[in-house]
């Protein structure tokens, strides 16, 4: 199965600490925005619910993505 996009919201803890303790719990971050104390990345199925067990880290989402028929299908 392939990688899940998640975004995680830090919170009162030192943000360099909870991102590299949430690359050793499987996260692959993409990017840090250490201003609003998001985390956004890549994670394997099987290490998802690890993340929530993260010291400092107050939730995590998994992205929503959508498809949209061609212009030209049946479908709309």
């Amino acid at each position: 199965m392939s990688e899940q996009h998640v975004t995680v919201t830090t919170e009162g803890r030192d943000i360099d600490a909870t991102v590299e303790s949430l690359r050793e719990a499987g996260l692959t971050v993409t990017e840090v925005h250490r201003e609003i104390g998001v985390v956004s990345g890549t994670v394997a199925p099987a290490n998802r619910e690890s993340l929530d067990g993260v010291p400092g880290v107050s939730a995590v989402e998994s992205d929503q993505s959508f498809e949209i028929a061609p212009p030209d299908s049946d479908v709309q």
